[in-house]
């Protein structure tokens, strides 16, 4: 996959994900968009800012390169991905329903829900399920009977809903 998005002097303050070097990816920002000259398909030298305060400078003209299978310490960010201008703060049941819909993005809405102990999600009809490492108490005859007769999508994924 490549970067996604034509770059432009407009897309400065654009929240993007930041392939990187610690995480899979990390939120960043816009802070400076250089066109390359000549190049029609919108590629630039975008620099980029991460919360903790670093700046970055991915060349968007290069081909997204796979990270390299042992190691990928000391190899610079390859790559940037559309985030969605609205906090973080909150989850979708249904990831059909992100926006924008990309790999970082899944990541994020799984490991938001996961720390709230959300283990369940879904994309379309698909139920994806994470293990918690601990007992939570979502199981059980009454909520086997919450879900039992509704509609599918009444209620948060879980493996009782029909």
């Amino acid at each position: 996959m490549d970067h996604q998005i034509r770059w432009d002097v407009h897309a400065v303050d654009t929240p993007v994900w930041l392939e990187s070097e610690d995480y899979a990816f990390e939120e960043a920002k816009v802070v400076a968009v250089e066109p390359i000259d000549g190049d029609e398909d919108g590629a630039a030298r975008v620099t980029v800012q991460t919360k903790n305060g670093t700046r970055v400078t991915v060349d968007t003209s290069r081909k997204a390169q796979a990270p390299k299978m042992r190691s990928r310490k000391g190899q610079a960010p390859r790559k940037l991905l559309p985030r969605s201008m609205e906090s973080n703060a909150s989850s979708v049941e249904n990831m059909d329903d992100l926006s924008p819909l990309n790999y970082a993005s899944i990541l994020s809405n799984v490991d938001y829900r996961f720390r709230l102990d959300e283990i369940y999600t879904r994309t379309g009809p698909i139920l994806i399920a994470l293990n918690p490492f601990k007992w939570l108490p979502i199981y059980g005859n009454d909520t086997m009977m919450r879900y039992k007769g509704k509609p599918y999508g009444e209620f948060p994924p879980h493996p009782y809903q029909e």
